[in-house]
């Protein structure tokens, strides 16, 4: 079973389990571990000087990190911004990490921002935080020695 097939399958049913946005609702479904578990990681994030990137805490379950792509890389100087959506059950089940457009084209990469990275799926562990996922991601872009999107790009985008 391939990542990218599980990963398939995680989207559809996270977005249908209805991530509003609406502050009201998002106050009123916040588990208490959750929001100590991310409070303590973007308090981590602000006062390190040695983060990937740069952190944007959009509301208590989504965050975007904006990172640019490591020097001698096929990705060197592009800038990405990564959106992380964190589900009640946060760190027990993994964040929702997509790549907001233009997403990189890269083999592990979908048009539509969907990341194929066994840790965020089946290899996901709550000892994880938010700094890991992003230096994962932007270590999976460097080692990249072709830039072009995944085998059935155009199939997976419409399916999901």
């Amino acid at each position: 079973r391939s990542y990218c097939t599980v990963g398939a399958r995680f989207f559809s049913a996270l977005q249908s389990e209805a991530l509003d946005h609406h502050p009201a609702v998002i106050m009123a479904a916040a588990a208490p571990i959750s929001n100590k578990r991310l409070a303590k990681e973007a308090s981590k994030w602000a006062n390190s000087q040695d983060q990937v990137g740069e952190l944007e805490v959009v509301s208590e379950h989504e965050w975007i990190v904006t990172f640019e792509g490591a020097v001698d890389t096929l990705y060197a100087g592009e800038v990405y911004r990564l959106r992380l959506q964190f589900p009640k059950k946060y760190p027990m089940d993994s964040p929702i990490v997509t790549f907001v457009a233009p997403a990189p084209v890269h083999p592990h990469i979908y048009s539509n921002g969907h990341i194929c990275l066994s840790i965020l799926y089946d290899e996901w562990s709550p000892a994880m935080q938010v700094a890991q996922v992003v230096l994962s991601i932007l270590s999976m872009l460097s080692s990249s020695t072709v830039k072009m999107p995944p085998e059935g790009d155009a199939d997976y985008v419409q399916r999901v």
